[in-house]
């Protein structure tokens, strides 16, 4: 979510805190009571749609389970033989097989390498 969006939400939401605060003082503690359990209702349903939004593949998801990897401006590599085994990683090790989400990979670091080994400043699978 982008943080212009997070902002919208986080100030809606400290909008409708006021709001009922602002009504519940408005209509008394009688009436205060049964807008609560109400508003209580409304928003445990919205919740529960939320979170089934989420769990199905909303837009933006990947679904159950999936995960979205974003690999941006990583940094350089420079590798030289040194013997044994040589590994430089500036970017994402997936491990486990495939990623079972989305892979979004850009402006990644360059490479120079002389000899053996492995190098990546992107996205690698194991």
């Amino acid at each position: 979510m982008c943080v212009f969006l997070r902002r919208v939400v986080l100030v809606a939401a400290g909008l409708v805190v006021a709001g009922l605060g602002v009504t519940f003082v408005v209509v008394g503690l009688d009436r205060a009571g049964k807008v609560a359990a109400l508003v209580g209702a409304v928003v445990g349903v919205v919740g529960l749609g939320v979170t089934a939004w989420a769990a199905l593949g909303g837009p933006g998801s990947t679904g159950l389970g999936g995960a979205m990897v974003r690999v941006r401006r990583t940094g350089s590599i420079r590798q030289r033989a040194m013997g044994g085994t040589n590994v430089a990683n500036a970017g994402v090790v997936l491990r486990g097989g495939r990623a079972s989400g989305t892979v979004d990979v850009a402006r990644t670091g360059d490479i120079d390498q002389d000899g053996g080994g492995e190098a990546n400043t992107g996205v690698r699978q194991q």
